[in-house]
């Protein structure tokens, strides 16, 4: 699991998904690939910052407060 650590991010790989600092990432629903997570979590991205980190299992006590931090996809996307 990732958490976005630039103050906002629009994901233009995902119909141009808006996130702001903190939020989950990807969305709840979202498969993202392997790839696309080295490519957040380094320079090597079109923004060339790193927008992404990890985020230790630890950090959350359950899978409620796991959900309550994820962006939720719209059904209409």
């Amino acid at each position: 699991m990732y958490r976005i650590i630039t103050p906002k991010f629009t994901d233009l790989k995902d119909k141009k998904r808006k996130y702001k600092f903190g939020d989950i990432y990807p969305a709840k629903g979202i498969k993202v690939s392997k790839e696309r997570l080295e490519e957040l979590s380094s320079t090597n991205n079109k923004a060339k910052m790193i927008i992404i980190e990890e985020i230790p299992d630890k950090e959350f006590k359950n899978q409620e407060d796991i959900e309550e931090t994820q962006v939720k996809v719209d059904d209409n996307e």
